[in-house]
């Protein structure tokens, strides 16, 4: 979306968002007092790239930072840099282990 499309929309749509001015997407969620893009910018920002998976121990062109405590905080040690299908596979574990 161009900023020129966020911002007329945004007018158009003031009196029903009461304000809230990050919902232009799904993805918008509050976890521990943290807005989901908000957070995610934190990581970007603040987390550097190796391409690295430690769990398989390859390179790859694209990798992403899974939580570790499913807290989300900003804290630099609760991220961990995974591939794709690693990614998928640590949050299916985690998944299954809050459950049990």
């Amino acid at each position: 979306m161009s900023k020129e499309y966020k911002k007329d929309w945004y007018q158009k749509n003031k009196a029903r968002l009461n304000g809230k001015q990050n919902l232009f997407h799904e993805g918008f969620k509050e976890r521990n007092g943290i807005h989901y893009a908000t957070l995610h910018n934190w990581i970007r920002k603040n987390i550097e790239r190796t391409h690295f998976c430690p769990i398989c121990f390859e390179f790859h062109d694209k990798t992403e930072f899974a939580n570790i405590s499913q807290e989300y905080k900003k804290d630099v040690k609760d991220y961990i840099e995974l591939c794709r299908p690693c990614h998928r596979d640590f949050d299916s574990v985690i998944k299954l282990n809050s459950v049990v």
